[in-house]
């Protein structure tokens, strides 16, 4: 009878050992994850006001309907918290975006805006659609809009300056990387050739945009875009009253052929104004409706109510916050401000922003934006930017 060798029953055990620590830190970090409980604003260190997160969500959710891209914003007390000590704060960022699969998965235009506030990190990660390219100017959207603000204490407003700059800088062409090396009388006469071409094909190009530019949805057929006078006689009563608001501008398409019009929405978030939950119209206005103070010492609170109401069909609700005074709050304590919404004198159907729906990324879903379908589920290479203050 053949007996093992006896080192054979000890290398079996320290194998079994150390492939047991290499798969429980993953499966730990996996199953830590956060989950997501919102499709547009995660604030799970509760650092961002009440009527920061409701401009938030109107704006992305603007962008994912109107260009079919989806920022998500997260925000979180530690990586720590999550299993992955071992693991870096940018590694932490694209297992979260690829597990909750943000951005369409065929175009993978997602990006995720990531604060962890003890660990004083912030990441922008981009789906691998944009590649590397648009690092550059991510690292400029931090370090301009994102960092001065975190180090003055105010993390609501630099959260809500960051997923603006994301969304301009990945609209845009990414930077030019290097220098063009202008070495020779070839490269010279390369450059010639190629400009003549440029020009040529600006030229044809300008010459076929003098014609009609957009095709009818219904019937194909082309057409042209109405005067500002001639495109008020199409616009509903909502959609002039945003204009009259300056909450949008809009650009009226009728058709050549079956006489159909297409009004084309431009929101302008400058204007402050929120999508009204009655009418949907970008009508709805803010405004601080007063400040109480409630209980005594280091149990004292302050209340602040915000009034809402809609320029447009006179819908109205009301928020209100509740943050510690100004006297028992320490720079380094952030406290949670709890928000509700009661609504009255309502024409329509009450709105209660404390109810949310879970959202599943791995589900498939799709809507209607321009002809374009959305397929959740993008993935991240890595790309983005990251910084610290």
């Amino acid at each position: 009878m053949n007996r093992h060798p006896r080192w054979i029953w000890p290398t079996i055990v320290l194998a079994v050992v150390a492939l047991i620590g290499l798969l429980a830190p993953t499966a730990h970090a996996q199953a830590d994850m956060p989950q997501r409980a919102d499709r547009h604003v995660n604030d799970f260190a509760n650092v961002i006001a009440a009527a920061d997160r409701a401009a938030l969500s109107a704006e992305l959710g603007a962008l994912l309907r109107d260009r079919g891209v989806e920022l998500v914003v997260v925000t979180i007390g530690s990586a720590d918290d999550y299993g992955v000590k071992d693991q870096s704060f940018e590694a932490f960022a694209t297992a979260l975006f690829n597990r909750w699969g943000v951005g369409d998965r065929r175009r993978n235009d997602g990006a995720l805006l990531l604060v962890a506030v003890r660990d004083r990190k912030v990441r922008i990660e981009v789906g691998s659609g944009y590649g590397a390219a648009y690092d550059a100017a991510l690292e400029q959207v931090i370090a301009r809009d994102i960092l001065p603000q975190f180090r003055a204490g105010q993390f609501s407003a630099g959260i809500v300056a960051g997923a603006r700059g994301a969304q301009a800088a990945l609209s845009g062409a990414p930077a030019a990387q290097g220098e063009s090396a202008w070495a020779s009388p070839v490269v010279w006469l390369g450059g010639g050739v190629a400009a003549v071409g440029v020009l040529a094909t600006a030229y044809a190009l300008w010459k076929s945009l003098r014609g009609p530019r957009r095709r009818c949805r219904k019937c194909g057929g082309a057409m042209r875009q109405l005067s500002e006078r001639e495109a008020q006689a199409q616009l509903s009563p909502g959609q002039l009253a945003e204009v009259r608001l300056s909450a949008a501008t809009y650009a009226v398409w009728a058709c050549r052929r079956c006489g159909g019009y297409e009004p084309v929405r431009t929101l302008r978030y400058s204007s402050g104004l929120e999508e009204c939950p009655s009418c949907h119209c970008y009508t709805l206005k803010s405004q601080t409706g007063g400040v109480t103070s409630q209980g005594k010492g280091k149990r004292r609170r302050q209340i602040k109510r915000i009034e809402r109401s809609c320029q447009h069909c006179n819908y109205r609700d009301h928020l209100t916050e509740t943050q510690p005074s100004a006297a028992t709050a320490s720079a380094s304590h952030f406290a949670a401000s709890a928000s509700s919404y009661s609504s009255y004198d309502s024409s329509s159907s009450s709105y209660d922003s404390s109810s949310s729906s879970s959202y599943d990324s791995s589900s498939s879903t799709s809507y209607d934006s321009g002809g374009s379908s959305f397929d959740s589920g993008g993935s991240s290479s890595g790309d983005g930017a990251s910084g610290s203050w």
